[in-house]
C-alpha cells in the first residue's frame, strides 16, 4: 500500500523491473491520516503483473474498497491504537 507521495516513484520502478501496470485500487479507510494540506483517508494499491495476466474472480468488482480499519484496544492503558497495516486479518 502506498500514499499519493510514493505513487509517482513506485510505478516507474516497478516498470523498470518488467512489471506491467493493470489497475490502481483505492482503500478508503475509516480513519484519516493528518497531512499538511488535507487529511488522507485512503491508500493506494498498484495492481501489477509479471508475465501473462489473469482475470480476477469477480470481474464486476469495484476498484474502491471500503474496508474498516481495525482498532487495537489496550484495556490496561485505556488507549485505542489504529492497526491499519494488519493485512493478514483481512480476507477478500
Amino acid at each position: 500500500m502506498i500514499n499519493s507521495r510514493n505513487l509517482k516513484e513506485l510505478l516507474p520502478e516497478a516498470e523498470k523491473t518488467c512489471f506491467k501496470f493493470l489497475n490502481l485500487l483505492v482503500w478508503v479507510k475509516n480513519n484519516a491520516t493528518p497531512n499538511k494540506y488535507y487529511m488522507q483517508k485512503c491508500e493506494y494499491i498498484l495492481l501489477l503483473r509479471k508475465g501473462c495476466a489473469k482475470n480476477i474472480n469477480d470481474m464486476g468488482a469495484n476498484n474502491v474498497f471500503l474496508i474498516p480499519t481495525l482498532i487495537n484496544y489496550n484495556p490496561q492503558s485505556n488507549v485505542q491504537i489504529a492497526a491499519d497495516k494488519q493485512s493478514d486479518t483481512y480476507s477478500f
